[in-house]
């Protein structure tokens, strides 16, 4: 009676793996399962802050003390960028750890097409064992790397559109209490047209060139002598 050896049935897998890396992967496996599984975003962050300096008087004697209060408050902003963009495989993964995923991409591809599903879960076992004929071990740690990489990247768009929409927010309302202030100032003015009388109205018409000023009736009349 004959037993299947899964040791004697792996390293035949790996031999055969190893001919379809040989003979290269096709287009669109390797453009997927290796091009951009080893992608890196590569991030930036920007922080600046500024902060302005009084502005100095040009004559030091006629400034006021309020005047050199308000120059002596600094104004700070401060602005966050955020940059992410992904690094091509071939400028940022050492060779042998493309060798090793698209060895893993192509040893898949041949136990999905040639071996029964019930035998996948020991090979796997044993393929990660120390008896296994390849180590997928610096290929699995440079694969949780991009994977940190990746989080980090997100959690630096969430971080970037989070201010945005702060700042988005704040200039909305500002824009929002201007229009209220012109509004104000518009039926506070339709108001007053309002309530002014008829007769006011109609002197406020009036061509007053050349005539005098009625306070001049009020001024003390020159000494007789």
């Amino acid at each position: 009676m004959f037993r299947l050896s899964n040791d004697k049935l792996l390293a035949e897998l790996v031999t055969k793996a190893q001919r379809v890396v040989a003979n290269g992967l096709p287009a669109s496996i390797e453009t997927h399962f290796v091009q951009e599984a080893l992608r890196i975003p590569m991030m930036a962050v920007q922080r600046s802050e500024s902060q302005d300096e009084p502005t100095p008087t040009p004559d030091a004697d006629s400034s006021t003390p309020s005047a050199a209060i308000e120059q002596s408050q600094p104004s700070q902003s401060s602005a966050v960028t955020e940059a992410t963009s992904l690094a091509s495989a071939s400028q940022s993964t050492p060779d042998s750890i493309t060798t090793l995923l698209r060895l893993r991409t192509a040893l898949n591809m041949v136990l999905s097409n040639y071996i029964p599903s019930a035998l996948h879960t020991p090979l796997n076992t044993l393929l990660k064992s120390s008896s296994s004929p390849v180590d997928f071990a610096p290929l699995d740690a440079h694969l949780d790397h991009i994977a940190d990489a990746k989080r980090r990247a997100q959690a630096l768009r969430s971080l970037s559109d989070n201010i945005s929409r702060k700042r988005s927010t704040v200039n909305d309302e500002e824009a929002e209490e201007r229009e209220a202030t012109k509004r104000r100032k518009k039926e506070e003015e339709e108001a007053k047209k309002k309530n002014m009388s008829r007769g006011v109205k109609q002197l406020g018409k009036v061509n007053t060139t050349g005539m005098m000023k009625l306070s001049s009736f009020f001024t003390k009349a020159p000494a007789k002598k």
